[in-house]
């Protein structure tokens, strides 16, 4: 992959994963802050008050785990796309023996992985904003 595709690629789904975080994750992040502080005066056993806290953060650590699934299944997508374009290379090298031609499709197959997985990026932040909601975290 080029360095000006790996740059387009990182910056999308940078954009994307700030924009759930901003929209969704940090205020959920920041209810449970505000949640977890309200436990102090609330209960005055260690007991008691450690579980208040652990109750407060358990929306936030649920949704951090779903986020970082999708994340990771993108990535996956990725590398198993980008292993079929090394394949494809490699198949041309065998075929012709021209190491320019087996480059040149490299390129465009990566290429295409990366203009292709950009635009999944919109359906990965639907899943995302779906999952969420699905499991009431958000």
């Amino acid at each position: 992959m080029s360095a000006e595709d790996q740059a387009r690629l990182q910056t999308a789904a940078t954009a994307t994963i700030t924009g759930v975080e901003k929209s969704l994750l940090w205020p959920l992040q920041k209810r449970s802050f505000e949640c977890s502080a309200a436990c102090f005066g609330k209960h005055s056993e260690s007991t008691s008050l450690q579980n208040c806290i652990q109750s407060c953060q358990q929306k936030p650590q649920v949704a951090s785990q779903l986020v970082q699934g999708e994340v990771a299944d993108f990535q996956s997508r990725i590398q198993r796309a980008m292993q079929a374009c090394q394949d494809r290379a490699q198949d041309v090298m065998k075929d012709t023996g021209n190491e320019s031609k087996a480059r040149g499709e490299m390129e465009g197959c990566a290429s295409g992985v990366v203009t292709d997985h950009i635009k999944m990026l919109k359906q990965v932040d639907a899943r995302i904003r779906a999952s969420l909601k699905s499991n009431k975290l958000v």
